[in-house]
């Protein structure tokens, strides 16, 4: 009875674009488990408290500002792509993460400045630093879930995971030769991101020519 159907073929750029995206989803989890044993072994298990808790304070902009804004930008995309209004598409969902990002942006200045008030330098550099990281990096994601909704999987999987790759390489490195203290991985974070948001906007351009003429976030 099932002689009859047939199944379509499965062409080579889609067993390549299963075998990267695989992989790369891999070669991510072993860096994470592999940066994990190092920072549990070279900082005390009070550094790594202080570094988990940054790292949790971390998802509050995603959880109430970008993550919802990522998946109607992501929504919405297909809506606009049938109708022709590409451009406008990216002009609005750039000027609404904008505004966003400025109130993320003034949101941690205010808390930096009251943690610096009550004497908590630390966490007054460590707001600012997830702040901008939490732009930064959700801007990047954004990028990443347009580049696979055209179908530029292999591309978004390799500047997601670049990044990734970087963000684990850089916070070792800064914490090896540098300083020890938890903060100095937060700053490896948001270096990568800013260096794939320079990498994300030349291959951005490409894949969307018509964000050429509008204003794009530098």
């Amino acid at each position: 009875m099932f002689s009859s159907i047939k199944l379509p073929a499965i062409s080579q750029k889609s067993l390549w674009e299963a075998f990267f995206t695989i992989g790369g989803r891999f070669v991510s989890i072993f860096l994470v488990i592999g940066t994990t044993k190092f920072l549990t072994t070279f900082l005390s298990e009070a550094d790594y408290g202080q570094l988990a808790l940054y790292n949790i304070t971390a998802t509050l902009p995603s959880t109430f500002f970008f993550g919802p804004l990522g998946q109607g930008i992501l929504r919405l995309f297909p809506v606009a792509k049938e109708n022709n209004e590409i451009g406008t598409f990216h002009y609005q969902y750039h000027q609404l993460f904008s505004k966003g990002a400025l109130v993320v942006f003034v949101a941690g200045l205010i808390g930096a400045l009251i943690c610096w008030g009550y004497g908590n330098i630390k966490w007054s550099i460590a707001i600012m630093l997830i702040a901008a990281l939490s732009i930064v990096g959700s801007f990047n994601t954004f990028r990443y879930g347009l580049q696979n909704s055209i179908r530029k999987r292999t591309l978004a999987m390799g500047l997601e995971t670049g990044d990734r790759v970087l963000q684990q390489v850089l916070s070792i490195l800064l914490l090896w030769y540098i300083s020890g203290n938890p903060l100095i991985v937060l700053l490896g974070y948001l270096i990568s991101s800013v260096s794939f948001l320079l990498i994300n906007r030349y291959y951005y351009q490409k894949s969307f020519p018509e964000t050429t003429q509008i204003p794009i976030i530098k």
